[in-house]
């Protein structure tokens, strides 16, 4: 089995695995275990929806000539997952995407403890308890513009795909599709393609957001 082609879920559960048995063999109290693994395991794509349908929606480009413009109108469909997890867990999951090996820092640090380090006392919160998005979704948008030059509107679809946290932003792939042919809706498609910078934008925003649900 191929780990690296994985779906999020499948990759969730594969990951967390020793995690799981390592809290067992630790002592962890049952109830503590299975409520982490509920709220780690919960899909908040439908929460993930609702906040794009708000933000999304009448999203105006910033590029346009005046008097024209060029906008989302609604969000058609969001398909994926989304959920909370650690940041642990993200970076074993970018580790096995990018087909290199995930070394647990605590394990780093009893094997290697390295040269001595001066006397200091501070409070922090591990970096592996936190709380980030997880996601791997694809969204359909629906768009609108208007060319004042040739006096024409257009709609069609703008489609983001590959909008996964294992990603970063550039790998975000984004294609724009008009309803009909002719000068003014070529040129308003590349303006509704031009709307990807906005766009994810916006939802990496709602996925920070998230976290602190």
């Amino acid at each position: 089995m191929c780990v690296n082609s994985l779906p999020e879920a499948q990759l969730h559960a594969h990951l967390n695995a020793p995690c799981h048995a390592s809290a067992a063999r630790a002592g962890a109290p049952d109830a503590v275990a299975a409520a982490r693994a509920r709220r780690e395991e919960k899909n908040c794509i439908h929460w993930f929806r609702q906040q794009a349908e708000a933000q999304l929606a009448g999203l105006q480009s910033q590029t346009c000539p005046a008097g024209s413009w060029t906008k989302v109108t609604c969000v058609k469909d969001v398909k994926g997952e989304v959920r909370a997890a650690t940041r642990s867990f993200v970076a074993r999951a970018r580790a096995w995407r990018r087909g290199s090996r995930y070394e647990c820092p605590v394990a780093r640090r009893r094997s290697d403890p390295g040269p001595p380090r001066p006397a200091q006392a501070s409070l922090s919160t591990r970096k592996g308890n936190k709380k980030v998005a997880v996601y791997d979704l694809t969204l359909t948008l629906s768009w609108e513009g208007f060319d004042a030059a040739l006096d024409e509107t257009c709609k069609g679809e703008l489609k983001l795909s590959e909008f996964a946290s294992a990603n970063d932003e550039d790998e975000f792939l984004c294609t724009a599709t008009v309803e009909g042919k002719g000068a003014a809706h070529e040129t308003l498609r590349a303006r509704a393609a031009a709307l990807r910078p906005q766009v994810v934008r916006v939802l990496l925003d709602i996925a920070a957001e998230m976290t602190n649900q």
